[in-house]
Parts: structure tokens; C-alpha cells; sequence
């Protein structure tokens, strides 16, 4: 499904008046520049959707074209959002023509011709950090899975587990210290280890002993 832009905020330019250069005219031009077409499909974007800013190409291969003003006459263009750089097919039709005075509209694509690349960027940004490859677990999330892993084993759940260090680079052989006040009140002392890492799903495990 297509989103119309076509309300009357949408359509940008009321009216455009077409100089023809000269004194006097011999009647109304027959033709629009797909450059100008381009500056008023933004200002239609950009007043339908007041927080994002666009650039609309409509040239032929980086060629500035004529098109016919006509009711109903149309130019396939390529909007991007300056915000996210994604970038959508949409058509701009001309609409309400009276003599130099004309209307357009313009229709976007649902999705992002790039939509794709935006989605991995995202993926890269979640799971890559100021250390190149390297990932943490926090000690928050580390003693949780520590939890989870001693319930089992100890018949009750620690229910203040706390590890040393605020976050442990994942990687296999890595570990922390973890601590829990036991059902006879004593404290225990964890030794919690990456058991094993997938790099490429960032997936990992926990082997998790009491030590002390």
C-alpha cells in the first residue's frame, strides 16, 4: 500500500508562475522543469510531515528534464529523508492546471528502496561499541544468569546475587566474581566463566560454581 500525499497542506504550491522572459505572452507555457517540480515535492513532503526535512530528485541521469503541463501528467522522482537517508521511489503528478498556475501531488513508496542497509547499520551500531569487535555483559545481567544457573543445583533461588565488576568483555575463559547470601545465611562466592561465545549470533553461555 502506497501513502498519498495529497491533503492540502500536502500540496505545497497553490500557484507557480512560469515567466516566459519577454514583454508579453503568447499564451501559457506547456511545459515545467523537472527541477522545479523537485523543489515543490519537498515542500509537500516537508509540510505533511513537519519534523522530517527531504531531498527530491526528479532529473533523468543528473539531466534536468521538461515535462508537460498537463492535468494528470507525471515524473518519477527519488525522495530521501535527509534525517535516516532512506530513500523512497515517488511519483509527483500534476494536478489543477489553470493556464500558468498549476498543483501537484506527490506519492511515496511504502518502503525504502535502502531500507535494508538502514536495518545492518542498526545492527552494527547495537552490537559494535567503542571497543571495535569486543562485547560486555554487565554485572547486573551477569548475576542473573548466574542466578539462573544455580537455582537448579542449590533448590532455591539467591535473590541478592551481585557480581564484582560492572561488566566482563565476552569472551571464552573470561570470568567474575559474583556473591549471595545463602538460605543459612552465610555468604557464597561464585566464580562465573563464559562458557562459550558465537561471535557471528553474539550469543553466549555461563558456567557458574560455588567456590566459597
Amino acid at each position: 500500500m502506497k501513502t498519498r500525499v495529497s491533503s492540502a497542506a500536502a500540496l505545497a504550491v497553490a500557484s507557480v508562475f512560469l515567466l516566459a522572459g519577454c514583454s508579453f505572452s503568447l499564451g501559457a507555457p506547456t511545459t515545467v522543469s523537472s527541477d522545479d517540480i523537485a523543489d515543490l515535492a519537498e515542500e509537500a513532503l516537508e509540510d505533511e510531515n513537519d519534523d522530517t526535512s527531504w531531498k527530491v530528485d526528479c532529473d533523468d541521469d543528473g539531466d534536468e528534464v521538461e515535462v508537460k503541463l498537463e492535468e494528470d501528467e507525471s515524473i518519477d522522482c527519488l525522495a530521501t529523508d535527509k534525517d535516516t537517508d532512506l530513500e523512497y521511489d515517488a511519483e509527483v503528478t500534476i494536478t489543477d492546471v489553470d493556464g500558468d498556475k498549476y498543483e501537484i501531488e506527490v506519492e511515496l513508496a511504502d518502503e525504502a528502496n535502502n531500507a535494508d542497509d538502514d536495518e545492518e547499520n542498526s545492527d552494527d551500531e547495537d552490537t559494535d561499541n567503542d571497543n571495535g569487535d569486543a562485547f560486555f555483559v554487565s554485572g547486573e545481567d551477569l548475576a542473573a544468569l548466574a542466578v539462573e544457573a544455580l537455582s537448579g543445583p542449590l533448590g532455591y533461588e539467591p535473590t541478592d546475587m551481585e557480581c564484582l565488576t560492572d561488566e566482563t568483555e565476552i569472551e571464552v575463559g573470561n570470568y567474575d566474581y559474583c556473591y549471595f547470601t545463602g538460605e543459612d545465611g552465610e555468604s557464597y562466592t561464585v566464580d562465573v566463566t563464559i562458557d562459550t561465545f558465537d561471535k557471528e549470533t553474539g550469543e553466549y553461555t555461563i558456567y557458574a560454581e560455588v567456590v566459597g
